[in-house]
C-alpha cells in the first residue's frame, strides 16, 4: 500500500497571526513606498521624453488608425499600400531617445516591433495577417500610452497614513473623493 503523505498544520495563537499580518501589510507598504519613490525620482525624465514622445507617436496614430480601418474593411491583396504610411512612421518613434524607465521602455519596444511585422505582412499581400498585427501593435501602443500617463497621477510616498507630499491632482472629470473615504486605496 502507498504510504500517505505527511501533512504538517502550523497552529498558530491569535497574536502570532496578527503579528503576521501586521508585518504583511508592512512589506507591502514598503513595496508600494519604494515604488513611488522611483517613480517620484523619474518623473521629470519622463515629463522631458513624453514631450518628446507624443509628437512622434501622432504621425503614427494617423497612419495606423487609417491603415486598420482600410484593411477592416476587406479590401484584399490590393491593400497593400497601405501599411506604407505606417512604415513611414516608425523610424521616427524608433529614433526616439529609450525612455527612462525600462518598464515603459519594453512596453514600447513590444509595439514597435508588434507594428513592424504588421506593416511587413500587409506590404507583403497578406492583409488579414496585417491587420491582426497592426491591431495587436495599437493596443500595445495603447498600453505603453497608458502605463505612461499613469506615471502623472502616481501617488507619492506615504509613512504613517499620510503623504509625504501633496500629491497631484487627478485628471480632470475624475472625482476620487468617493474611493478616498471608503480608503479603497489602502494608503490611508
Amino acid at each position: 500500500p502507498a504510504i500517505p503523505p505527511i501533512r504538517l498544520v502550523w497552529h498558530s495563537t491569535p497574536e502570532e497571526r496578527a503579528r503576521m499580518a501586521r508585518a504583511a501589510r508592512d512589506a507591502d507598504l514598503r513595496r508600494q513606498n519604494d515604488e513611488r519613490r522611483r517613480i517620484a525620482a523619474l518623473r521629470p525624465q519622463l515629463e522631458a521624453w513624453s514631450r518628446r514622445y507624443e509628437p512622434a507617436a501622432r504621425p503614427l496614430r494617423a497612419a495606423l488608425s487609417e491603415a486598420i480601418g482600410y484593411l477592416a474593411r476587406g479590401r484584399g491583396p490590393e491593400s497593400r499600400t497601405v501599411c506604407y504610411p505606417v512604415a513611414d512612421a516608425l523610424p521616427g518613434l524608433a529614433a526616439l531617445q529609450r525612455a527612462p524607465d525600462p518598464l515603459l521602455d519594453h512596453r514600447l519596444a513590444a509595439a514597435l516591433a508588434t507594428l513592424r511585422t504588421g506593416t511587413e505582412a500587409c506590404t507583403r499581400g497578406l492583409p488579414a495577417t496585417g491587420l491582426r498585427w497592426l491591431r495587436e501593435g495599437e493596443r500595445r501602443l495603447g498600453e505603453a500610452d497608458t502605463f505612461l500617463a499613469s506615471y502623472r497621477s502616481y501617488a507619492l510616498p506615504v509613512e504613517h497614513g499620510q503623504p509625504l507630499r501633496p500629491a497631484p491632482s487627478p485628471p480632470s472629470g475624475i472625482d476620487l473623493a468617493p474611493v478616498l473615504r471608503s480608503g479603497e486605496l489602502g494608503d490611508s
